[in-house]
């Protein structure tokens, strides 16, 4: 166990408070980050403790100070599909939207090794990045509900979007965090989409996908309008 002496400058006794509580933020290592797991009661394993670390330093690059609400949030969404090899995960996205024309998103995903990247566009910036989703899965998909709650305060604060969708097998819910709405609804998105995806059932060709009946009106709450 680490000595104390070494990132503490005097006791919590000194000062006369019976313990200390560390603030993390983006110098902090991953022995104080497992602590805080702890003090907060929850025991994960080794690989996904290094996985919430890295979301962790993420976030710690967006946010001057971390709170425990936030490591709590990294948490409950990292812990809500065990992720396998051939899960699909974000690598980056860019997204042009404005008032006066449909919203268009261009969204690269990675399958392991692979990445891949597709276009879209749609009434509003999520709804244009979830169809993107949609064609690289080439698996169709419908958006039954999406919600955003903040975690935090602040102009930083972590976002918390949770959405339902559905297809042929039944209905799947996926959940993201992220201080970028829009980043938010990708990972809760393909949060969902893995769930989909896991299973016996494979996800259909790029042929069948291009064929089948795209079913987004819910997705117009998003924006309020219709894209047909």
């Amino acid at each position: 166990m680490a000595n104390v002496k070494t990132y503490e400058i005097m006791t919590p006794e000194s000062v006369g408070l019976k313990k200390t509580e560390l603030v993390l933020g983006k110098h902090s290592g991953q022995h104080a980050f497992a602590q805080r797991l702890v003090a907060l009661g929850y025991t994960v394993d080794k690989e996904l403790e290094q996985k919430l670390f890295a979301d962790f330093k993420v976030l710690a690059d967006r946010k001057k100070t971390i709170e425990d609400r936030d490591i709590a949030a990294l948490v409950e969404a990292a812990t809500g599909h065990a992720p396998r090899a051939n899960d699909w995960k974000l690598v980056n996205y860019v997204v042009s939207s404005s008032n006066k024309m449909y919203s268009t998103a261009c969204v690269t995903l990675a399958q392991g090794r692979r990445e891949v990247t597709e276009s879209a566009y749609g009434t509003g910036p999520i709804f244009a990045c979830i169809r993107a989703v949609e064609k690289l899965v080439r698996h169709p998909f419908s958006l039954q509900d999406f919600q955003i709650q903040a975690v935090t305060e602040r102009r930083d604060a972590l976002g918390e979007v949770t959405v339902k969708i559905s297809d042929a097998r039944g209905t799947f819910r996926g959940r993201g965090v992220s201080t970028d709405i829009i980043e938010g609804s990708i990972l809760s998105t393909l949060d969902a989409v893995n769930k989909m995806l896991d299973g016996p059932a494979t996800a259909l060709s790029a042929g069948a996908a291009s064929k089948a009946q795209h079913s987004f009106d819910e997705a117009d709450m998003l924006s309020g309008h219709t894209d047909k």
